[in-house]
């Protein structure tokens, strides 16, 4: 399997696959409790983007057209099993962009795009970029987002071996423009934390304009990341999720 993916083995054949891509500066860690609420028969397939825990040492992308078209070779040649994507944060960037990809003549599209604490990309920023701050104002809006452990902060020099990558994925976000793509013939869900300040819900429900299926808007309790917060509860609402998008397996 490529570098760019992890699969946790449970030695149960899988029926099924569900793709998941972290959020800015996160890696595989972040799905990994997934594994014990995930049903047996699914293959969990979490992303590992260069620049962060076994790939600290490689370099981190910055453009979003790199990242996903890597990760589409490697998807692709992962197996042929039906799956579904997962994607937040800027996960869920990367994700719309690889299930983009992957709707193309003669590849696999996945069955169902699962969307959390993202606003669609097709609509044109209201948020500041951040990736070009300086390191004093570019920490501070970290700080205000959340997500980074508290003890980063507090340890210059673990600040500075995690910042350039952070900075990368920003820039993978910030450098972003819209486009337009042909509609994705599989549903969308959104997922968003009900007191999250960096969504709009207006906004976030015009995930709807990207597919020529149904879309569905989940909220959870908590701000921006929920994911990490309400873990039984999001894993458990991406189960409902994929049973409704393909009953049959």
């Amino acid at each position: 399997m490529s570098r760019l993916l992890v699969e946790p083995s449970n030695g149960v054949p899988a029926r099924r696959r569900l793709v998941c891509v972290p959020y800015a500066g996160a890696g595989a860690a972040v799905f990994m409790p997934w594994r014990r609420l995930i049903p047996a028969d699914v293959a969990l397939t979490i992303v590992r983007l260069p620049g962060r825990e076994s790939r600290f040492t490689e370099p981190a992308f910055t453009d979003v057209d790199a990242v996903t078209d890597e990760l589409a070779t490697a998807v692709s040649r992962s197996s042929h099993l039906p799956w579904s994507l997962f994607g937040y944060s800027l996960g869920a960037l990367i994700a719309y962009e690889l299930a983009v990809r992957l709707s193309r003549p003669n590849r696999r599209a996945p069955d169902l795009l699962l969307v959390g604490g993202a606003e669609p990309p097709h609509l044109p920023r209201i948020k500041p970029a951040l990736s070009d701050l300086g390191q004093t104002e570019f920490v501070a809006a970290l700080r205000a987002i959340g997500g980074t452990p508290s003890e980063v902060f507090e340890h210059p020099e673990l600040l500075d071996v995690v910042l350039p990558t952070l900075r990368s994925d920003f820039q993978v976000l910030d450098r972003y423009r819209p486009r337009a793509h042909p509609q994705l013939a599989c549903p969308i869900v959104t997922y968003s934390g009900a007191s999250d300040s960096e969504l709009n819900d207006a906004r976030v429900h015009r995930w709807s304009e990207l597919t020529s299926s149904a879309t569905r808007h989940r909220q959870f309790e908590g701000g921006h990341f929920f994911l990490t917060e309400k873990v039984s509860e999001v894993v458990s609402a991406v189960r409902e999720d994929m049973d409704s998008a393909s009953p049959a397996g």
